[in-house]
Protein backbone atom coordinates (compact mmCIF):
# COMPACT_ATOMS: atom_id res chain seq x y z
CA UNK A 1 0.00 0.00 0.00
CA UNK A 2 2.73 2.62 0.95
CA UNK A 3 4.05 2.41 -2.65
CA UNK A 4 0.72 3.13 -3.79
CA UNK A 5 1.32 6.51 -1.50
CA UNK A 6 4.38 7.51 -2.83
CA UNK A 7 4.08 6.57 -5.98
CA UNK A 8 0.89 8.60 -6.29
CA UNK A 9 2.59 11.05 -4.43
CA UNK A 10 5.30 11.58 -6.70
CA UNK A 11 2.82 11.67 -9.75
CA UNK A 12 1.11 14.17 -8.23
CA UNK A 13 3.22 16.37 -7.54
CA UNK A 14 4.53 16.26 -11.53
CA UNK A 15 0.39 17.17 -12.17
CA UNK A 16 0.18 19.91 -9.96
CA UNK A 17 1.61 22.61 -11.98
CA UNK A 18 3.21 26.08 -10.85
CA UNK A 19 0.33 28.06 -12.70
CA UNK A 20 -0.80 29.11 -9.10
CA UNK A 21 1.50 29.56 -6.08
CA UNK A 22 0.64 31.06 -2.82
CA UNK A 23 2.46 31.33 0.71
CA UNK A 24 1.53 32.10 3.96
CA UNK A 25 4.50 32.78 6.50
CA UNK A 26 4.82 33.06 10.23
CA UNK A 27 8.62 33.62 9.77
CA UNK A 28 10.52 36.83 8.51
CA UNK A 29 12.60 33.88 6.43
CA UNK A 30 9.40 31.95 5.18
CA UNK A 31 10.92 28.98 7.21
CA UNK A 32 7.55 28.13 8.65
CA UNK A 33 3.77 28.55 7.38
CA UNK A 34 2.26 27.38 4.20
CA UNK A 35 2.91 26.99 0.58
CA UNK A 36 -0.35 26.19 -2.01
CA UNK A 37 0.58 24.16 -5.21
CA UNK A 38 -2.19 24.32 -6.84
CA UNK A 39 -4.84 22.00 -5.29
CA UNK A 40 -2.50 21.31 -2.58
CA UNK A 41 -1.19 22.88 0.49
CA UNK A 42 2.32 22.54 1.76
CA UNK A 43 2.56 22.62 5.42
CA UNK A 44 6.34 24.08 5.45
CA UNK A 45 7.21 22.97 9.02
CA UNK A 46 6.05 19.53 8.06
CA UNK A 47 8.04 19.52 4.87
CA UNK A 48 11.27 20.55 6.37
CA UNK A 49 11.32 17.97 9.02
CA UNK A 50 10.62 15.25 5.89
CA UNK A 51 13.79 16.61 4.68
CA UNK A 52 15.43 15.88 7.93
CA UNK A 53 14.34 12.13 7.68
CA UNK A 54 14.94 11.98 3.94
CA UNK A 55 18.92 13.12 5.11
CA UNK A 56 19.09 10.52 7.61
CA UNK A 57 17.85 8.16 5.11
CA UNK A 58 20.45 8.98 2.22
CA UNK A 59 23.54 9.42 4.96
CA UNK A 60 22.72 5.81 6.05
CA UNK A 61 22.76 4.57 2.51
CA UNK A 62 26.10 6.10 1.89
CA UNK A 63 27.46 4.94 5.12
CA UNK A 64 26.13 1.37 4.26
CA UNK A 65 27.93 1.57 0.81
CA UNK A 66 31.17 3.07 1.72
CA UNK A 67 31.25 1.95 5.16
CA UNK A 68 31.66 3.82 8.62
CA UNK A 69 34.99 4.31 9.98
CA UNK A 70 33.96 2.10 12.78
CA UNK A 71 33.03 -0.67 10.49
CA UNK A 72 29.95 -0.31 11.89
CA UNK A 73 26.51 -0.47 9.24
CA UNK A 74 23.49 -0.29 12.01
CA UNK A 75 20.56 1.48 10.62
CA UNK A 76 20.52 5.46 11.70
CA UNK A 77 16.65 4.68 12.29
CA UNK A 78 16.33 1.30 14.14
CA UNK A 79 13.19 -0.56 13.28
CA UNK A 80 11.02 -1.50 16.21
CA UNK A 81 10.72 -5.72 17.00
CA UNK A 82 8.62 -7.94 15.30
CA UNK A 83 7.32 -9.36 18.59
CA UNK A 84 6.42 -5.15 19.41
CA UNK A 85 4.35 -5.21 15.87
CA UNK A 86 2.75 -8.45 16.46
CA UNK A 87 1.63 -7.28 19.67
CA UNK A 88 -0.50 -4.86 17.92
CA UNK A 89 -2.42 -6.94 16.04
CA UNK A 90 -5.96 -7.77 17.62
CA UNK A 91 -7.16 -11.46 18.77
CA UNK A 92 -10.20 -10.36 16.58
CA UNK A 93 -11.88 -7.29 14.48
CA UNK A 94 -15.06 -7.19 13.08
CA UNK A 95 -16.84 -10.56 13.78
CA UNK A 96 -13.06 -11.63 12.08
CA UNK A 97 -11.11 -14.00 14.25
CA UNK A 98 -7.27 -13.91 13.67
CA UNK A 99 -5.86 -16.81 12.41
CA UNK A 100 -2.05 -17.27 10.91
CA UNK A 101 0.61 -14.01 12.24
CA UNK A 102 3.75 -13.87 10.73
CA UNK A 103 6.44 -10.99 10.80
CA UNK A 104 10.16 -10.29 9.16
CA UNK A 105 12.75 -7.48 9.49
CA UNK A 106 15.65 -6.55 7.21
CA UNK A 107 17.27 -4.17 5.57
CA UNK A 108 18.05 -3.06 1.99
CA UNK A 109 20.89 -0.32 1.31
CA UNK A 110 21.35 -0.07 4.89
CA UNK A 111 17.70 1.16 5.44
CA UNK A 112 16.29 -1.50 7.97
CA UNK A 113 12.64 -2.51 8.34
CA UNK A 114 9.92 -4.61 10.15
CA UNK A 115 6.73 -6.50 9.70
CA UNK A 116 3.98 -7.97 11.38
CA UNK A 117 0.51 -9.08 9.90
CA UNK A 118 -2.24 -11.82 10.60
CA UNK A 119 -5.01 -13.45 8.48
CA UNK A 120 -8.68 -13.10 9.97
CA UNK A 121 -11.29 -15.02 8.85
CA UNK A 122 -15.11 -15.39 9.37
CA UNK A 123 -17.94 -17.43 8.74
CA UNK A 124 -18.87 -17.16 5.03
CA UNK A 125 -15.62 -17.12 3.22
CA UNK A 126 -14.93 -13.51 4.65
CA UNK A 127 -11.43 -12.30 4.86
CA UNK A 128 -8.39 -10.03 4.99
CA UNK A 129 -4.84 -9.97 6.09
CA UNK A 130 -3.96 -7.08 8.59
CA UNK A 131 -0.28 -6.05 8.42
CA UNK A 132 1.66 -3.43 10.31
CA UNK A 133 5.08 -1.91 8.67
CA UNK A 134 7.37 0.07 9.90
CA UNK A 135 9.73 1.30 7.21
CA UNK A 136 12.50 2.80 9.81
CA UNK A 137 14.46 5.75 8.23
CA UNK A 138 12.45 4.89 4.68
CA UNK A 139 9.91 6.91 6.34
CA UNK A 140 11.35 10.37 5.17
CA UNK A 141 9.95 9.42 1.78
CA UNK A 142 6.74 9.10 2.99
CA UNK A 143 6.94 12.00 5.03
CA UNK A 144 7.33 14.05 1.98
CA UNK A 145 4.14 12.65 0.34
CA UNK A 146 2.31 13.62 3.58
CA UNK A 147 3.62 17.12 3.25
CA UNK A 148 2.58 17.75 -0.25
CA UNK A 149 -1.09 16.87 0.62
CA UNK A 150 -1.69 14.70 -2.23
CA UNK A 151 -5.02 13.35 -3.54
CA UNK A 152 -6.13 11.19 -5.92
CA UNK A 153 -9.61 9.72 -6.68
CA UNK A 154 -10.54 7.31 -9.73
CA UNK A 155 -13.82 5.61 -10.43
CA UNK A 156 -14.40 2.32 -12.34
CA UNK A 157 -17.76 0.63 -13.49
CA UNK A 158 -17.59 -1.51 -10.51
CA UNK A 159 -15.56 0.58 -7.95
CA UNK A 160 -13.11 3.36 -6.60
CA UNK A 161 -9.52 3.85 -5.50
CA UNK A 162 -8.92 7.02 -3.75
CA UNK A 163 -5.68 8.19 -1.65
CA UNK A 164 -5.70 11.57 0.38
CA UNK A 165 -5.64 13.30 3.73
CA UNK A 166 -7.87 11.48 6.15
CA UNK A 167 -8.19 12.98 9.50
CA UNK A 168 -5.04 14.71 8.57
CA UNK A 169 -3.42 11.09 8.04
CA UNK A 170 -2.42 9.84 4.53
CA UNK A 171 -4.53 7.06 3.56
CA UNK A 172 -5.24 5.00 0.73
CA UNK A 173 -8.57 2.92 -0.15
CA UNK A 174 -9.48 0.85 -2.67
CA UNK A 175 -13.02 -1.31 -3.73
CA UNK A 176 -14.09 -3.32 -6.09
CA UNK A 177 -18.10 -4.03 -5.05
CA UNK A 178 -18.35 -6.63 -8.19
CA UNK A 179 -15.88 -8.87 -6.30
CA UNK A 180 -15.61 -7.49 -3.00
CA UNK A 181 -12.32 -7.37 -3.15
CA UNK A 182 -10.05 -4.11 -1.73
CA UNK A 183 -7.56 -2.51 0.57
CA UNK A 184 -7.64 0.03 3.34
CA UNK A 185 -4.33 1.37 4.52
CA UNK A 186 -2.93 4.82 6.82
CA UNK A 187 0.50 6.26 7.53
CA UNK A 188 1.11 6.98 11.21
CA UNK A 189 3.91 8.88 12.48
CA UNK A 190 5.44 9.03 9.38
CA UNK A 191 7.15 5.80 9.12
CA UNK A 192 4.44 3.13 9.92
CA UNK A 193 1.91 1.60 6.95
CA UNK A 194 -1.22 -0.26 8.65
CA UNK A 195 -3.01 -2.16 5.73
CA UNK A 196 -6.17 -4.69 5.68
CA UNK A 197 -6.60 -6.15 2.08
CA UNK A 198 -9.21 -8.99 1.57
CA UNK A 199 -12.48 -9.48 0.15
CA UNK A 200 -15.99 -11.37 0.75
CA UNK A 201 -17.00 -8.87 2.99
CA UNK A 202 -17.34 -4.69 2.77
CA UNK A 203 -14.82 -2.08 2.77
CA UNK A 204 -16.15 -1.16 6.42
CA UNK A 205 -14.47 -4.27 7.30
CA UNK A 206 -11.21 -3.26 6.46
CA UNK A 207 -11.73 0.68 7.76
CA UNK A 208 -12.17 -1.08 11.04
CA UNK A 209 -9.45 -3.67 11.33
CA UNK A 210 -6.91 -0.36 10.27
CA UNK A 211 -8.90 1.42 13.08
CA UNK A 212 -8.06 -1.22 15.34
CA UNK A 213 -4.25 -0.80 15.36
CA UNK A 214 -4.54 2.44 17.68
CA UNK A 215 -2.16 5.33 16.17
CA UNK A 216 -1.52 6.46 19.53
CA UNK A 217 -0.45 2.73 20.78
CA UNK A 218 2.10 2.57 17.79
CA UNK A 219 3.35 6.43 18.19
CA UNK A 220 4.03 4.77 21.85
CA UNK A 221 6.32 1.96 20.37
CA UNK A 222 8.82 4.93 19.36
CA UNK A 223 8.03 7.33 22.20
CA UNK A 224 6.08 9.76 20.98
Amino acid sequence: AIVGVLGLGAMGMGGMGMGHVTTSSSDSDGSSGTLKIGDATIDLDKLKDAGKQMEAASKQIADSANGKADGSTAPAVVPVSTDQLKGLLPASVAGYARGDVTANSGAVAGIGGSNAQAEYTKDGGAHFTLSITDMGAAGGFAAIASAFGVESSKETATGYQKVGKVGGRMTTEEWDRQSKNGKYSWLVANRFVVDAEGGGGDIEDLKQAVQSVKPADIRALIGK
